[in-house]
């Protein structure tokens, strides 16, 4: 018979022995291994029901070098196999990708807070025009004025990149700890 939309999958229940605990995965689902008899006769058995179907099976393989054997074992039976190596790698580029979309946006806060470092120290010669005619007054060169003003804009950069540093790894850290204690159960 076919399953009908209105018809409730059946579960199966099984007496399991647990010989290998994994603890959590990264969605908080617990993960226990049992013999590979059990599940070769809840497989037997859901293959039997009517309306039973498994959803998900995973295999440990113990030696690396079956790895890909166990797979193409598994797609020409008509699973859908995937390694954990896989996983990773895409969990990889998708980190990537958000390392050089983080890099660009810090290049282009770089860029803005030059050009705003720039505009403060412009506006600082247009409005001390009184203190730059002193300074010219006591001996000052025009090339001693420019140095004090370098100077100025680049203890303020200097400052504030200090700052952003210290408080970015502040924040980082505190969201880590607040991170590792609320999912500290979890394996990563």
């Amino acid at each position: 018979k076919a399953k009908t939309e209105n018809q409730v999958a059946k579960q199966l229940e099984e007496t399991c022995t647990v010989v290998g605990i994994w603890g959590k995965n990264f969605l908080g689902t617990e993960r226990y291994g049992i013999p590979y008899k059990t599940v070769e006769t809840m497989t037997k058995k859901s293959l039997e029901e009517e309306y039973v179907t498994p959803s998900r099976y995973e295999v440990v393989v113990l030696d690396e070098k079956y790895l890909t054997k166990v797979k193409m074992a598994a797609e020409q039976i008509g699973l859908t196999a995937t390694l954990d190596i896989d996983v990773i790698g895409t969990i990889g580029k998708v980190v990537n990708m958000i390392t050089v979309i983080l890099a660009l946006i810090a290049g282009i806060s770089l860029i803005v807070s030059g050009i705003m470092i720039s505009l403060v120290t412009y506006m600082g010669v247009l409005e001390r025009t009184r203190e730059i005619g002193i300074l010219k007054a006591v001996g000052f060169t025009n090339t001693d004025i420019k140095r004090i003003f370098t100077f100025e804009g680049a203890l303020i950069g200097v400052l504030a990149g200090v700052i952003g540093v210290v408080l970015s790894t502040l924040i980082g850290t505190i969201v880590n700890e607040i991170f590792m204690a609320t999912y500290s159960d979890i394996a990563f």
